[in-house]
């Protein structure tokens, strides 16, 4: 209280008695004396919201006050009231201005007050340090919207704020911190590279052209045909064979037959049925093997066409006297 009232009677004495010059914040004529009574009125005004801690309705009324004549004392109050509503950066600025102030016009009150709260401001004002990670040269970072310097202490007043750093080729970065009276705090903003999408693969190459001359290489051949193929030729091929063999026994009963059955055809009608009959089995003998000969060569035909359409492959069955063959490639 004591401090309150040495304040109030140095801000008084400065607008009753003007030492120098006056001050007008708005214009370079001095005041009115009606502008003065006036201001005075708004300073009593003033410390009776001050008593009444309503800081904010005080820091109004100074304000008008200073517009009329700012002196040291007025920017003492001014301090004190911006102190009381948390703004401590405000605060400090002005009572270090009011020091000044004070020296030049030789108000010993008033400097007997600033010096101390210049001191107390300065004690409970927080500091912030921001610290880029990496350190990078063309980084720009903001407090509050407005540009700081990386690596050193920025004064603020206590609550919250917002932090933003950006830099080229990286990711920006955006936080808020916290702070209080007396609280120093360093905060370290990462700026992460931008992620690069990674190349796309290349095309495979284009097959390498078959030399002149040369056709390319056949796909692979579907095993199925390629075995019912073979299957059916090895099969063509034992059947023809067994019925050149099953004709060839026939022919040769029936030779023995005729000369045996001449001898004795005149005894005995029925005596050469059983040769007949044997004759005649060896012939059907023959035709079977023929007949399943000609069936296991259309399967083989059919296999080695659909493996020619499937592999480019070539192949002919070839059946001559007395023989079957398979001509071609696959």
């Amino acid at each position: 209280m004591h401090t309150r009232i040495l304040g109030r009677f140095a801000a008084a004495t400065a607008l009753l008695i003007s030492v120098g010059p006056a001050k007008a914040a708005s214009a370079d004529a001095p005041p009115t004396g009606a502008q003065l009574n006036a201001a005075r009125a708004l300073f009593i005004a003033a410390e009776k919201n001050e008593d009444a801690e309503r800081w904010g309705d005080a820091l109004d009324k100074l304000v008008r006050v200073s517009a009329v004549k700012l002196t040291s004392g007025v920017r003492y109050h001014t301090a004190l009231c911006e102190e009381h509503l948390g703004r401590l950066v405000a605060a400090l600025r002005d009572y270090k201005a009011a020091a000044n102030q004070a020296h030049s016009e030789n108000a010993a009150d008033v400097l007997r007050l600033v010096d101390k709260r210049v001191a107390d401001a300065g004690d409970k004002l927080p500091k912030v340090t921001i610290v880029l990670v990496p350190s990078l040269p063309d980084a720009t970072v903001w407090l509050d919207g407005e540009p700081v310097p990386s690596g050193a202490p920025v004064d603020l007043d206590p609550g919250s704020h917002k932090i933003e750093a950006r830099a080229a080729g990286r990711v920006p970065f955006e936080a808020s911190v916290t702070v209080v009276e007396h609280d120093s705090t360093s905060i370290e903003v990462k700026l992460d590279p931008i992620a690069q999408p990674a190349p796309a693969s290349p095309p495979p190459p284009p097959p390498a052209p078959s030399p002149k001359g040369e056709s390319a290489a056949a796909p692979p051949a579907a095993p199925r045909h390629r075995a019912l193929a073979l299957v059916g030729t090895a099969a063509t091929l034992a059947l023809v064979a067994g019925g050149i063999g099953a004709y060839a026994v026939a022919s040769t009963e029936h030779s023995d037959a005729v000369a045996g059955c001449a001898q004795v055809v005149s005894l005995r009608t029925d005596a050469c049925d059983s040769k007949r009959n044997l004759v005649r089995a060896w012939d059907w003998v023959a035709v079977g093997a023929w007949a399943g000969a000609l069936a296991t060569a259309t399967l083989a035909t059919v296999s080695f066409v659909r493996l020619r359409r499937d592999a480019d492959t070539s192949a002919q069955l070839v059946v001559g006297p007395g023989s079957v063959g398979l001509r071609g490639s696959f």
